[in-house]
């Protein structure tokens, strides 16, 4: 069979750790899974806009990443779909279907968006579905791609606790500046020596309202050196949902405030320890919750995820490889 162009859409590029190494993940999972039906694939990470610019480039396939949102208020998205449709394979590999930064979700409109992503792709698997319209997904729900990063947690030695605070919590909760005066006192309270974390550039101007003077704030990006830097925390607080994931995967016990449940979800698809923090929980509360000793006891649950995640992967190449 000779090579086979694939493209995975998402807005990768941006800096943002959830899409930029999410597509990596989901790069090499899908890399390997032909590379077992001795396919030889060129992928490549596209946007929507740019997909559009392409119009002429020819596909053999296209498949969403993890970063991905496709709600049907979601037009570019759809529309890149809709062409992909008209002329590859397209395959939707761990979309959301909701998020609070667009219209709340119901029933009817999740149930109309899956008929809809049904007609256009050949492999459907959902992530982020509301518990009230995952009926509708039946067959279709599995964890967030971003568990194909898998365990990666053994370390010992862990000394530290770990804070970030991104724009992707605030532009859906009412957190500033309420959540942000409970975050620093909370901070005065621990006391483990605290690392500060960054998951986009973006979250930096943040993180610096509960830094002290002069203090590192490091920026993870998918690198290993940065990944190893949250191997010496037991816990880490993160409003930057896939900052938590891989902190789960490296052995910290991962402490978030949710938001339109688009957080609980990313869990609760998986038996990861985890703790939900409400916006009202006060100082105490949150220093006591990341100062408790907590041990890495997440490996099977999270090396269970991953198991599902490369299932679904490997579902959607054989899918792909029907249409061809």
């Amino acid at each position: 069979m000779p090579l086979k162009r694939i493209a995975v859409l998402g807005e990768i590029g941006s800096g943002n750790l959830g899409d930029d190494y999410g597509y990596v993940l989901l790069r090499d999972a899908l890399r390997a899974a032909f590379e077992e039906k001795d396919v030889l694939v060129d992928i490549r990470p596209v946007t929507p806009n740019l997909f559009g610019l392409l119009g002429g480039y020819h596909w053999d396939a296209v498949v969403t990443g993890c970063g991905t949102l496709l709600d049907v208020s979601n037009g570019v998205y759809v529309r890149a779909l809709t062409e992909a449709s008209e002329k590859c394979t397209v395959a939707i590999l761990g979309s959301g279907v909701s998020d609070a930064r667009h219209a709340p979700p119901t029933a009817d409109g999740v149930a109309a968006f899956i008929e809809l992503t049904q007609r256009r792709a050949k492999h459907v698997w959902l992530r982020n579905v509301p518990e009230s319209c995952a009926q509708f997904a039946d067959g279709m729900l599995a964890p967030d791609p971003f568990w194909l990063m898998g365990w990666n947690g053994d370390n010992p030695e862990r000394t530290h606790i770990g804070l970030n605070v991104g724009y992707a919590g605030f532009s859906t909760m009412n957190l500033d500046p309420g959540f942000m005066t409970t975050l620093r006192a909370a901070r005065s309270l621990i006391t483990h020596p605290v690392r500060l974390f960054a998951a986009w550039a973006n979250d930096k101007p943040w993180i610096e309202r509960v830094a002290l003077p002069g203090e590192d704030i490091a920026l993870v990006d998918g690198t290993r050196a940065s990944l190893q830097l949250l191997d010496g925390c037991s816990a880490v607080l993160a409003t930057r949902i896939h900052l938590a994931v891989s902190a789960a995967c490296r052995g910290a016990f991962p402490v978030l405030p949710d938001y339109a449940g688009k957080v609980a979800s990313v869990f609760a698809s998986t038996n990861v320890p985890h703790h939900l923090l409400t916006l009202d929980a006060d100082p105490q509360h949150i220093a006591d919750i990341l100062d408790k000793p907590w041990t890495s006891d997440g490996a099977a649950a999270v090396r269970a995820a991953r198991a599902v995640c490369r299932v679904r992967v490997s579902q959607a190449v054989k899918q792909i490889m029907r249409h061809w």
